[in-house]
């Protein structure tokens, strides 16, 4: 089974696109405390992808610094480069929804 539920921050501002079918794609990292195997708190930036629907309501909802929480699956994406093999995984995100919707309150 192939489930992610991540919480945090948008760490950068989100990049649009369209797609070829001439779908709306947003391209962004959510940053994400952690806990080390010692115990040390430490943050991942976690490449996340919404597209269609989802991706417009990016645009009028959230920006740089949004705490949200975002459900979906991990993707890799491969492709050959000037003879090179190169790889992406991201979250590929199946819902987004503002942590103050699930908590009640944008909690720190």
């Amino acid at each position: 089974m192939n489930n992610i539920n991540l919480i945090g921050r948008i760490c950068e501002d989100i990049t649009y696109a369209q797609t070829k079918s001439g779908q709306t794609a947003a391209y962004f990292r959510l940053a994400v405390k952690s806990m080390t195997f010692r115990g040390e708190t430490r943050t991942d930036h976690i490449l996340c992808r919404a597209w269609g629907s989802m991706a417009e309501s990016m645009r009028e909802r959230y920006k740089k610094g949004s705490k949200i929480a975002v459900s979906g699956c991990l993707r890799t994406d491969c492709w050959k480069a000037k003879g090179v093999k190169n790889y992406v995984t991201y979250v590929a995100a199946r819902r987004i929804t503002p942590t103050s919707e699930l908590f009640g309150q944008d909690d720190e």
